[in-house]
């Protein structure tokens, strides 16, 4: 006897989701909120610990109530990110409107379908002059530049058994991020600069 088409709906996975949503929907959304507080946390007290050597090598003189959490997607179903990838951390703007230094672990299904990234940037606003300026002078010593998200980032990958020992990794970033930054002899100046056009 074939089964029957309400046996059928029942068994489809609409209804599963409907069935698991309902059951576990609100301690889902706690849970990526807990873990997105954990992680902005982290990234917060690591920026704290290495802030005099920051500010040293960027000629800037951040305190930690310039701290922001960063991260998208900002909601769910963002347009942006369209559940393919996803930041979370904590960033310092930096002067005169340039952009971002910001410090973040990454997701991507595409690019890291098993694991996580961490990542330090220097994050612009929008397409500028200072993009390539910055490029100059941090590609030599060892920074990437990706122009379709108008970062020039440091990047070492993440797996999950690593989560353990996070902060260690993130502090080691910074003092890459640091010890790189010392070689680009023109970063504090650009920084400093008022005038960075498209």
């Amino acid at each position: 006897m074939s089964p029957s088409k309400e046996s059928n709906q029942n068994n489809s996975p609409t209804t599963e989701l409907l069935m698991e949503g309902a059951r576990g929907f609100l301690n889902a959304c706690n849970a990526v909120a807990e873990f997105r507080r954990l992680v902005q946390s982290i990234c917060r007290e690591v920026l704290k610990e290495r802030l005099t050597d920051i500010n040293s090598v960027l000629g800037v003189q951040f305190t930690m109530d310039d701290a922001e959490a960063s991260g998208k997607p900002d909601m769910w179903d963002d347009p942006d990110t369209k559940g393919q990838w996803a930041t979370c951390g904590c960033k310092f703007k930096l002067p005169h409107q340039i952009g971002f230094l910001d410090l973040y672990l990454w997701w991507d299904q595409t690019l890291l379908p098993d694991r996580a990234a961490a990542v330090v940037c220097f994050r612009f606003r929008e397409k500028m002059e200072g993009l390539r300026a910055f490029a100059s002078a941090l590609q030599p010593v060892g920074f990437q530049c990706d122009d379709k998200t108008w970062e020039i980032y440091l990047l070492r990958e993440l797996f999950p058994e690593q989560m353990q020992t996070l902060k260690v990794l993130l502090l080691d970033l910074i003092s890459e991020l640091v010890a790189k930054a010392m070689k680009a002899s023109t970063l504090k100046s650009l920084i400093q600069k008022k005038k960075l056009r498209t």
